[in-house]
């Protein structure tokens, strides 16, 4: 018989071939013809997948529905990684005010990196660049004192992009190259390919081709 085990791995391998809305079946199935109790896990899973496709009423039933295995004072594991997938839905479906409740609602010591950093992805698709340094400053000034790794950085930059604002990613990137944010910030082609995009839209031709 299929167990939520089952049915989490198989979501999992939907999302992970980018098809969500194979996954969201899987989850739907999965309630209905096994009746099934979710997980934190298959929850993640099915999160994850609400996200990926905008499905933003779909994915607010969901987590309305099973909202008490989110208690941020829950200890379990995987109910942080659920907790992580709900902050990047809303992010994802463009709901900041969600998606900042969810943030605001976890423990600040139960916060990890992935936690701010799908707050501050959701920011930066947003094109709220203010509030994605706040974020940034927050994190690693705050009481939780968390190093930025790349995928922050790469958000960071990617709304100086989106904003124009040259000489702030211009900071950014030297700072991430010169590792004045850790050693946990490893420069990849995506960070250079962003920073390449802000220096050719602002027409500094010369020091794009440079990188």
């Amino acid at each position: 018989s299929r167990t939520a085990v089952s049915w989490t791995a198989l979501m999992a391998g939907y999302n992970d071939a980018g098809e969500p809305d194979r996954a969201l079946e899987c989850f739907e199935r999965m309630i209905q013809e096994d009746r099934c109790n979710p997980d934190g896990v298959a929850l993640a899973a099915v999160i994850k997948a609400c996200g990926s496709l905008g499905a933003l009423e779909i994915g607010r039933k969901i987590h309305s529905q099973f909202s008490s295995m989110v208690s941020p004072k829950n200890p379990n594991n995987e109910l942080s990684i659920l907790a992580n997938s709900i902050v990047d839905f809303y992010g994802k479906c463009g709901s900041m005010d969600e998606a900042r409740a969810a943030f605001d609602s976890i423990e600040s010591a139960r916060r990890d990196v992935v936690t701010w950093n799908c707050l501050i992805a959701g920011y930066s698709r947003a094109g709220d660049f203010q509030q994605a340094f706040d974020l940034l400053e927050r994190m690693m000034q705050g009481e939780e004192r968390l190093r930025p790794n790349g995928v922050t950085i790469l958000s960071i930059l990617s709304v100086c992009a989106r904003a124009g604002l040259v000489d702030r990613g211009r900071e950014v990137f030297s700072r991430a190259a010169s590792s004045g944010y850790g050693s946990g910030v490893a420069l990849r082609l995506e960070h250079y390919t962003v920073m390449v995009d802000l220096l050719g839209r602002s027409n500094q031709l010369e020091e794009a081709v440079g990188l």
